[in-house]
């Protein structure tokens, strides 16, 4: 963890316990749907995608978007890189947001709903390649 996040970690431990299993689950979803995932490919926007909308629904857009853009605050990484995964961010929020609204939240619908979206190219990949499953797996 960066200082940043350390610090809103302490600022915000029951939130952070929460963004720490979505984290878990967007990394396991990430793995069954891109078994072979790198770096700034298709698996590595999934997983932001997912990890994203699975904050938002926990914790709410605002409190979801503020451990996300600390997280993406990492003075080290490139800024392509990061800009990427914030874009990826917004774009899991969306989708989860339109998704509760409409009553048809749940995690399959949330994987549906990125693997649809990286097929229309409509995420960023920096490095794509991998193949994308027609439907969650």
């Amino acid at each position: 963890l960066t200082p940043t996040e350390k610090a809103l970690v302490i600022k915000k431990p029951k939130d952070a316990l929460t963004v720490y299993k979505q984290k878990n689950i967007a990394e396991d979803s990430s793995n069954r749907n891109f078994p072979d995932q790198g770096l700034n490919d298709e698996g590595d926007a999934f997983r932001h995608f997912i990890w994203s909308g699975l904050l938002t629904k926990e914790l709410g857009k605002s409190s979801a978007k503020e451990f996300l853009d600390v997280h993406e605050n990492d003075p080290d990484e490139p800024d392509r890189e990061r800009q990427m995964e914030l874009y990826n961010n917004n774009q899991g929020q969306t989708a989860a947001e339109a998704l509760i609204k409409e009553g048809q939240w749940s995690l399959k619908s949330l994987e549906a709903k990125a693997l649809e979206q990286l097929r229309s190219k409509k995420l960023q990949v920096i490095k794509p390649g991998l193949p994308i499953p027609k439907e969650p797996k």
